[in-house]
């Protein structure tokens, strides 16, 4: 017998767009991880995107926010809060 409801959560999880669990920053000579669910909001200053962690510490982010908005988990940023 074929289990269709199998078959529906196969095709739903291929649906859904793989999210990235962390990004690459750079700033002076140092280069780290950071890992999304340390960030607590991104920003915009002249152009750069920036993101200030929950410890409030404040980073470059190599990405537009429209593209941050197509990599991240939607149930954790969204665009009007920073988090939701």
């Amino acid at each position: 017998m074929f289990d269709y409801s199998r078959l529906a959560d196969l095709i739903q999880k291929q649906a859904k767009p793989e999210v990235l669990k962390r990004m690459v920053v750079r700033f002076g000579d140092t280069i780290k991880a950071v890992e999304y669910n340390q960030i607590a909001y991104f920003y915009t200053i002249e152009k750069q995107v920036f993101c200030t962690t929950f410890a409030g510490d404040n980073y470059p982010a190599e990405f537009s926010l429209d593209k941050l908005g197509t990599m991240l988990d939607p149930e954790m940023f969204s665009e009007s809060t920073g988090v939701s």
